[in-house]
């Protein structure tokens, strides 16, 4: 089946994403939402005014298309257990566009589009490095499907 959307997650030993050193999967996704949480602290200036800071970490909520149980596809039980076993457990893991190739991979059109989303574009465009990733995955047994929802929280912040 051919999907819209596409990304790939990258895991390596080393920051500078060798590729020798690096793992992959490109995976088909109908989405990601970013949302955004608030890290703030509070320091007090030697004539005892309190300074406030508030930075902001983005995370991304990457909902990918469902896969089956039984088969061996795009995406299969396979690839989520090579994902969390083998490219998650790296020190150093980002989320990139994927590789076109011949079925015309691409991100989601706020990710790809630096004219009309100039800023959001620039969160993935050297890799969304993150240094927290949860994963949820639903099934849907019904329909012989399963869903995994990836949350990843970007190591730098705004």
């Amino acid at each position: 089946m051919s999907w819209k959307y596409w990304i790939k997650i990258q895991g390596a030993t080393e920051s500078t994403f060798n590729p020798v050193n690096t793992l992959a999967v490109e995976i088909p996704i109908f989405g990601m939402h970013p949302s955004y949480e608030i890290e703030s602290g509070t320091e007090k200036s030697m004539s005892g005014i309190e300074i406030g800071q508030r930075k902001v970490r983005v995370k991304l909520d990457i909902e990918c298309a469902p896969f089956s149980t039984w088969d061996s596809g795009t995406v299969s039980t396979e690839t989520t257990m090579y994902l969390l076993t083998q490219i998650l457990s790296r020190k150093f893991c980002r989320a990139i566009a994927p590789d076109p190739g011949a079925n015309d991979k691409k991100l989601p059109d706020r990710y790809r589009d630096s004219t009309n989303f100039p800023i959001t574009t620039g969160l993935l465009s050297s890799g969304f490095n993150f240094s927290r990733c949860d994963v949820a995955n639903e099934k849907k047994w019904a329909s012989g499907l399963e869903q995994m929802i990836l949350t990843i929280y970007r190591k730098e912040l705004l």
